[in-house]
């Protein structure tokens, strides 16, 4: 089973929403990973990186069509 296997990435849209909606979760996990540096002295970055990255993949449902 992959876990991206929801996404059609031969539809040229839903490859652009995928490819979109993971560069917005990445840059905010690098934000995040920021903000902890900077309160709590702790460097997270590849951690955070790593789990949003993979949670985005297993969460990801695909484009929803419309009627």
């Amino acid at each position: 089973m992959k876990i991206y296997s929801k996404v059609n990435f031969k539809n040229r849209a839903e490859r652009k929403a995928f490819i979109y909606g993971l560069l917005i979760f990445i840059i905010i996990s690098q934000v995040v990973a920021l903000i902890i540096w900077f309160l709590f002295d702790r460097n997270n970055f590849v951690e955070l990186l790593f789990a949003l990255i993979v949670a985005f993949l297993v969460g990801y449902r695909g484009l929803k069509k419309k009627s």
